[in-house]
C-alpha cells in the first residue's frame, strides 16, 4: 500500500533518509523524485558480477575486480549486478547476514545467482529475492534446512522470483531423495497453473 511521503514533515523525511538503506533510499528516490529531503543522491554503480563468500568466519565481497570484506562496504554503497551473483561457502549461521548484505547494497535483474556449498533457508531465499530477479537459480553442493522442501516447492520458487526460467540444484535436491542433479523449468510449471 503506498504511503504519501508528503504527509511527513521535512525533518522526519530527512531522518528517513538516514536511516534506510541504500537500496532501500534508491526505491525511495525513484517513487518520489521530486522530495528533496530524500537526498543526498543515491548513486549506483555498475558492476558485472559480484562474489560473496566467507574466509574465517568473515563475509568477503568481490565485485569483478574490487576485493572487499563486509566490514570494507560503505554504508551509502549500492551496486547493479548485470550478470552473475555466486553465493559460495555460506554456512547456515551467516546466511542472514549474507541475505542482509545483499538485500542493502546489491540490486539485480535477469542475472544469474549460484549458492555453492550454502546452508540454504526458505527465509533467506526470500528475503534475497525480495525485490530482484534472476533469469537462473542454481543450487550445487548445497545443504537445506529441515522443511524447505514443505516451505518452498518449486512452483512456489517460481512464483516467488519472478522471471526465472530454470531452478538448478546439482548434488542434491531438496524436493527429490536422491544426490542426482535435477533442472525445473518455468514453462513446464507454467502450463499446470
Amino acid at each position: 500500500m503506498p504511503f504519501p511521503l508528503f504527509s511527513l514533515d521535512y525533518g522526519t523525511r530527512c531522518r528517513l533518509r538516514q536511516l534506510v538503506t541504500p537500496a532501500e533510499a534508491y526505491d525511495l528516490q525513484i517513487a518520489a523524485p521530486h522530495l528533496d529531503s530524500l537526498k543526498p543522491i543515491q548513486s549506483v554503480q555498475s558492476t558485472f558480477a559480484a562474489k560473496i563468500s566467507t574466509h574465517n568466519n568473515e563475509l568477503t565481497v568481490k565485485l569483478t575486480s574490487i576485493n572487499r570484506t563486509e566490514n570494507d562496504l560503505a554504508q551509502d554503497e549500492l551496486y547493479t549486478i548485470t550478470a552473475l551473483l555466486d553465493i559460495c561457502d555460506i554456512p547456515v549461521t551467516l546466511a542472514s547476514r549474507t541475505a542482509r548484505i545483499i538485500v542493502n547494497h546489491f540490486k539485480f535483474n535477469d542475472v544469474t545467482v549460484r549458492f555453492y556449498r550454502c546452508g540454504i533457508t526458505s527465509d533467506v531465499i526470500r528475503e534475497i529475492f525480495r525485490g530482484n530477479t534472476c533469469n537462473c537459480l542454481r543450487f550445487e553442493n548445497c545443504t537445506f534446512e529441515v522443511g524447505f522442501k514443505s516451505a518452498l516447492t518449486p512452483k512456489a520458487l517460481f512464483v516467488l522470483i519472478k522471471r526465472v526460467q530454470y531452478i538448478i540444484f546439482e548434488n542434491g535436491c531438496p524436493f527429490e531423495e536422491s544426490t542426482t542433479n535435477y533442472i525445473f523449468k518455468r514453462k513446464d510449471f507454467v502450463e499446470n497453473w
